[in-house]
């Protein structure tokens, strides 16, 4: 009987190697875990810096448009061409507006009334009646009058009588002058004016009484 050899303790060799495989896995684990979680990083700031740009919330994934739709126009600028025509369009209002103005500015200004009353205006068709004394009804002009009178327009007395001779002399009750009495005689009425007067005051073809309208006169 012999002595048993003693064999040598081999190192557990398919131990270690499953250890370094182990490992090796983990560390390749470790790696893939990192590099996704680093791709999904990536993933999220490229979102979100779209969305950013596309005015999203942070964060937010960014709606995909449909393949036909197309692209809305972007409220915050307006073209140049709209914008050259509104321009244009606020220039023409405001010409015109400052051509209003001008234009209101040159009209003639009403001119201040005269002092004084207006001269009293006498109708042409107008003949009083009755045998109520005219002043009381017709508005004359006096002023008319005392023009005739410095003009010599209007003879004080008869036409080649004196004053101290005139026979039958009567004083016309608007000019105050004399006229010869029974020239202007009327069978209705007894008021009477003298020819002057009558001629420039109330009808140049004195056919007609001035105080009665009769006729013939």
């Amino acid at each position: 009987m012999g002595n048993k050899e003693s064999k040598p303790k081999n190192p557990p060799a398919p131990q270690t190697q499953r250890t370094a495989g182990s490992t090796a896995a983990g560390q390749g684990r470790t790696s893939a875990t990192h590099s996704g979680h680093n791709s999904a990083q990536r993933r999220q700031r490229a979102q979100t810096s779209t969305s950013q740009l596309r005015g999203g919330p942070a964060g937010a994934p960014a709606a995909a448009a449909p393949s036909g739709a197309r692209h809305a126009p972007s409220s915050r600028g307006v073209a140049p061409s709209a914008t050259s025509a509104i321009t244009r369009l606020a220039m023409q209002q405001h010409q015109q507006q400052q051509r209003q103005q001008q234009q209101q500015q040159n009209k003639p200004k009403p001119k201040p009334a005269a002092s004084g009353p207006p001269a009293e205006s006498f109708p042409p068709t107008h003949r009083p009646s009755g045998t109520t004394y005219p002043l009381a009804q017709v508005k004359w002009r006096f002023d008319a009058l005392a023009r005739l009178v410095s003009d010599g327009k209007i003879a004080r007395f008869e036409a080649g009588k004196p004053d101290e001779t005139a026979e039958c002399v009567e004083e016309c009750a608007l000019c105050m002058l004399y006229y010869s009495a029974g020239l202007n005689a009327c069978a209705k009425c007894t008021q009477g004016m003298c020819s002057d007067c009558f001629a420039v005051m109330v009808d140049p073809n004195a056919s007609k009484c001035p105080f009665c309208d009769a006729a013939p006169f």
